[in-house]
Parts: structure tokens; C-alpha cells; sequence
């Protein structure tokens, strides 16, 4: 574990006082790595990324600084606004890892049950595992030890499945806030053709993820916990009590209040009749969103402010730098752009925990809640993640479960689930005709390598989708996958590529073209943010987002890979993607804070 405490390599240098510098605003000077397209990487061996702290780590400017000298680079800094320099010496920042597909509770049985297919092994291990949920005490081990080993792998963002526990759902809503980590979560909904030790009514399974949602929207105005904090979420400290505590936001200002654990009889008559519940009275009178907001709804569509500066396209792509020796030689590297898909844009940082509504897939949810869920994304503007078309045998079940529907996609198009908030696991067997219905609806795809080769469940072609225009992000899929690490996805994503180029032809007839390093890094960052509505804010380092980011040390001591004289930024940034793991991970930053 990295220690909180300044190490040896990190220097920093306060600037001479100016006028104009803020208090909030620091210059990182380092390597730094990001995509800025599918297919533009860019590099910069001296870079300097100027962050202003003071806004949640909002990205002011980014320069190439190689070459400069050290009063040069301090005239730019100050002209960023800086106040000072903080000098990562032969390290790499990179931004950080989005997981778009996570099931938490399975975290306690990951790297275990790989003998199975799909369905056999959701109720051989997942779902004896899940049901033990209902103990928090297991919950808090559980989560706590799974969130912090996503962070450790460098995952600053995940869209995490919990179980059908509501309490254990608003656990792990606690966990992931205090951990710092940016995070999607939803308790699962499942009121049929599951074991009668883990299924819900539906009328209570509808009334509970209206809840959570209402408890997780409360509390997003929470402050991330300072590192060291309790190790104890809220949720625990609240467990036993008939009231909990409730953060509402009035003109900047957080106020505790406290609030009955179960709603009136009126609101709890609409939750049950359509999966949402309607504004009640706060103290005083005043009206606060209960469950739905029927008119208004919340909308993540906002424009972003203009870069700070108003500089852009300043830095030359493609350089690169030697990291084992100081020389200043080139390493030629060739990039190329492709559009891709425009994220919805936030004028402030998304939240730090999202409700994310998660029906578990069709064959575990009734018509009855499927439409209760669509309704509730609709009126409430919520994102929907689920499972797709993920083994032959779950389609075929589908199909019998629903033989008015044209095909899997469209069970979830019929109840209102599909829709640009909403983003479905695996996809393996999504046929031309559903692929189409994807791109029309703007819908993302979480690509599960792992899951899918372990499970026996398929092998996406992500190309096809890619040349479709679907947005689509890695998810390590825990347990189905064996690792939490994004790495570790981004490597079996190149592996299923190359397995797909053995057999198969573009729809052109010309040999298919599988997917290089610079895209699969796309995917695990800029990709999966693009996939969970949020890349306009996060995935990159471009001016105007905002800082969620991984230091890399790819020399670190007794580390996986080594490093020789003459190799450079490129060679560095390979050798982790295929070699790295969390011992190359020296520090973390979500929302300009460091988490890690």
C-alpha cells in the first residue's frame, strides 16, 4: 500500500507570488499519457497539466514543457495561474480506469468457480454468495475490501451491481463515497425464475430500488472523506437506529436533517403502483424530491465551460521520451482520429456516486418490474445497466419467455430500458438488426473478455461495433472475470481481437483488423467514461475536465517489469499495459483528490 505521505520522488516547488496566481491551482510536471480519440494517443514525456484543486480538480490547461528550462517552465506554470509545481520524477500519469460492468458482492468468491457456464454458475456460486448479503457485517467486509481493490488496480470510476439487499445496497453506497472512488451503483432487481432464498416480490422489489435511488441522490452532496478517515460508512453507524441522518443541499450549504426510515402511506401507494414516489413535505414545509420528479427531471445535459485560456490543439501528438536515460531522442510513434461518440456534457463534476437501475437481466425480472424500471428511468432521467444477449442458452430462454418480442433487445426496448443512459454487459450475440437498434438509441456496450472466455459464453467482435459508431467500454465482470483489475480486461480485449482476426472477415470481405494497444486504452478510459454518459467530464486530460488520474511508476522496486537505457515513453507505456499491475500504481486522484 502506498503511503499518504509526500515520497522522495515527488518534489514540490512553490512559484513566486503574482498577482493573478490562485491558492487552488497546481502544475503536475511529468510524463503523461491519455487517448484523445479511439485511435489518437498522445504523449508527452515533459508535460505539465495544470489542475485548479479549488474546483474539484478541474483540468485548467496542458502543455509540453520538453525542452523548456527550469525558469521557462516556471513562467508558464505562473501564467496558468499556478502557485506551484509538483515534479513526479520518472513517473507516467495516465487517467484512470473506468470499469463499466462490476459485481461487487462477488468479489468475496473471485478466482473460484471458473468450471461452470453462465447459468449453471449463477446458481452453483453466485447466488448462495449474494444472498448472504442480508448480513451487513458481511456486506462491510465484502465491499469495503472490494472497492478498495479497484482503487488499487487504478480504477477511478466503476458501475458496480450490488444484490437485492436494500440496506446492503446503501452500504455499499456508503463504502464507495468515503473510499473517494467515482462510482455507478445499483441493487439488483429479481422477482422470478431465481432460488426462493434470493428473490424479491416484485411490489417490494419496486418499492426498494425507489428507495435507493431516493437514498442515494440525498447523500450525493456528501463531501468525499478525507484518506484515514472512519473505516466505519455511515451506513453501518445507522443501522440500528429508526432515523437516519440526510444531507439536503440549500444555496451551497449542507444541512444534516433527520428523516423517518420509511416513507408516508400515500408516497409508498405510488411507489408500489408505478415503481416512483411522489414529492413529500420536508420540516418547514418546503418540497424535496422524494423518489420522482415528475416534472423537471434531473438532466445530465448541460454545456461545459470553455477551456480556460481559451488555447486548444497546442500540442504536437506522438512524442515521446526516454525514461531509463535522459536523453531527449524521439521515439517516432504514428497516430490517426476517427470520430467518436459525442458524451453528454456536465458544467459541474458528476456526481461522485450515481443510482444506476439494475435489472439483474429478462429472465430473473417479471414484464411487471421491467416496466416499473423503465417508467422510473424515464421520469427520473436515470441510467439502466444490465445484461445482454450474453450466452446462446440465456437468449434461447429469453426468446421462450418472450415470444412477443422480436429478439432479446427488444424485451428491453419494449419496457422503455433502452435509451442513451443505458449500457448492457457482454453483447456477444447481438446480431446485425439488434446492433443497429444499439446505435440508434445511443446505447453502450461493456465489453467482458474475461467473463466471457471464462464463462464459455462467447467472443465479442468490438470491432464491428466500433465501426458501427456503439460506444463501448471494458468491464472486468468480477467473479465471472478472475481479476478486478481494468489491465488485465484491456489484455484479454486484445486476445479476443486477435482470436476474431483468426477466423473471421470485416463486412467488407477484407481481413478483419484487430484492435491495437492505442484503442484497447481508449476503452479503458475514455471509452468507458463515453459508455457511462460521463466522458465529457472525466476520461482525459483535456482542458475543461476534470482530474481522475493514476500515477504510474513503471521502474517501481521488485515491480513486474524492468526498464533499460534507450527506451523510451512508449516503451514504458507498452510494457505496463501488458506487464503493470497495482505495484506500478503509486498514487490515485478522483475528482482532483487523492484517494490513494
Amino acid at each position: 500500500m502506498v503511503s499518504m505521505k509526500d515520497p522522495a520522488w515527488k518534489k514540490v516547488r512553490a512559484l513566486p507570488e503574482a498577482p493573478d496566481s490562485e491558492p487552488g491551482v497546481v502544475a503536475y510536471r511529468c510524463a503523461i499519457v491519455h487517448s484523445k480519440s479511439l485511435t489518437e494517443l498522445e504523449m508527452l514525456p515533459d508535460g505539465l497539466l495544470v489542475v485548479d484543486h479549488a474546483r474539484d480538480g478541474l483540468i485548467l490547461d496542458l502543455l509540453d514543457v520538453e525542452h523548456k528550462t527550469l525558469e521557462e517552465v516556471d513562467e508558464i506554470a505562473a501564467r496558468a495561474h499556478a502557485h506551484e509545481i509538483v515534479e513526479f520524477h520518472g513517473r507516467i500519469m495516465m487517467p484512470g480506469f473506468v470499469d463499466t460492468h462490476a459485481h461487487a458482492p462477488q468479489y468475496a468468491f473471485t478466482g473460484t468457480g471458473m468450471n461452470l457456464p453462465l447459468l449453471k454458475w449463477l446458481n452453483t456460486y453466485t447466488f448462495p454468495c449474494e444472498a448472504k448479503f442480508a448480513d451487513l457485517n458481511f456486506a462491510q467486509d465484502v465491499y469495503s475490501k472490494s472497492v478498495r481493490r479497484h482503487l488499487m488496480n487504478g480504477t477511478t470510476t466503476c458501475s458496480y451491481f450490488a444484490t437485492l439487499h436494500l440496506e446492503a445496497s446503501k452500504l455499499l453506497v456508503d463504502i464507495v463515497r468515503e473510499q473517494g472512488q467515482r462510482a455507478y451503483v445499483g441493487k439488483v432487481s429479481m422477482d422470478r425464475n431465481s432460488p426462493d432464498f434470493y428473490m424479491e416480490t416484485t411490489e417490494q422489489g419496486i418499492k426498494d430500488v425507489a428507495d435507493f435511488v431516493r437514498y442515494t441522490k440525498r447523500t450525493s452532496v456528501c463531501p468525499q472523506a478525507a484518506p484515514g478517515a472512519s473505516s466505519v460508512p455511515p451506513r453501518m453507524k445507522r443501522v440500528a437506529s429508526e432515523t437516519r441522518i440526510v444531507r439536503r443541499e440549500s444555496l451551497g450549504e449542507a444541512t444534516d436533517v433527520e428523516s423517518p426510515e420509511t416513507s408516508d402511506p400515500e408516497n409508498e401507494e405510488a411507489v408500489r403502483a408505478t415503481g416512483t414516489a411522489s414529492p413529500t413535505e420536508d420540516k418547514g414545509g418546503e418540497k424535496r424530491d422524494s423518489c420522482s420528479l415528475p416534472s423537471g427531471a434531473l438532466t445530465a445535459a448541460n454545456a461545459l465551460p470553455p477551456p480556460v485560456g481559451g488555447k486548444s490543439g497546442r500540442i504536437t501528438p506522438g512524442a515521446t521520451g526516454n525514461l531509463a536515460a535522459s536523453s531527449s531522442q524521439s521515439d517516432p510513434h504514428k497516430t490517426r482520429t476517427v470520430e467518436t461518440p459525442t458524451p453528454r456534457s456536465y458544467a459541474s463534476p458528476p456526481p461522485l456516486v450515481t443510482p444506476v437501475l439494475t435489472p439483474r437481466f429478462v429472465p430473473s425480472c417479471t414484464p411487471e418490474m421491467l416496466q416499473a424500471l423503465g417508467e422510473l428511468s424515464r421520469v427520473q432521467n436515470l441510467p439502466v445497466q444490465s445484461h445482454l444477449s450474453e450466452s446462446q442458452r440465456e437468449i434461447a430462454w429469453v426468446r421462450e419467455l418472450h415470444p412477443e418480442c422480436e429478439h432479446y433487445t427488444d424485451v428491453y426496448r419494449t419496457f422503455g430500458l433502452l435509451h442513451e443512459r443505458a449500457y448492457f454487459a457482454h453483447c456477444c450475440h447481438c446480431g446485425a438488426d439488434e446492433q443497429a437498434i444499439l446505435k440508434v438509441n445511443d446505447v453502450g456496450v461493456a465489453h467482458c473478455p474475461s467473463s466471457n472466455f471464462m464463462l464459455g459464453s462467447g467472443v465479442l467482435n468490438v470491432r464491428r461495433l466500433l465501426d458501427r459508431g456503439i460506444k463501448v467500454g471494458l468491464g472486468t465482470d468480477v467473479a465471472g472475470g478472475y481479476s478486478t483489475s481494468v489491465l488485465d480486461a484491456a489484455r484479454q480485449a486484445i486476445i479476443a481481437s486477435r482470436c476474431i482476426s483468426f477466423t473471421e472477415k470485416d463486412e467488407q470481405g477484407q481481413p478483419y483488423e484487430a484492435l491495437t494497444i492505442d484503442e484497447v486504452f481508449f476503452l479503458a478510459t475514455q471509452g468507458g467514461a463515453n459508455v457511462l454518459g460521463i466522458g465529457a467530464a472525466v476520461g482525459n486530460f483535456s482542458p475543461g475536465k476534470y482530474l481522475d488520474a493514476v500515477v504510474v511508476d513503471p521502474k517501481t522496486e521488485d515491480g513486474p517489469l524492468d526498464m533499460f537505457d534507450g527506451e523510451y515513453l512508449h516503451s514504458a507505456f507498452e510494457k505496463f499495459l501488458f506487464l503493470g499491475d497495482d505495484r506500478n500504481i503509486e498514487q490515485v486522484y478522483v475528482g482532483g483528490k487523492r484517494v490513494l
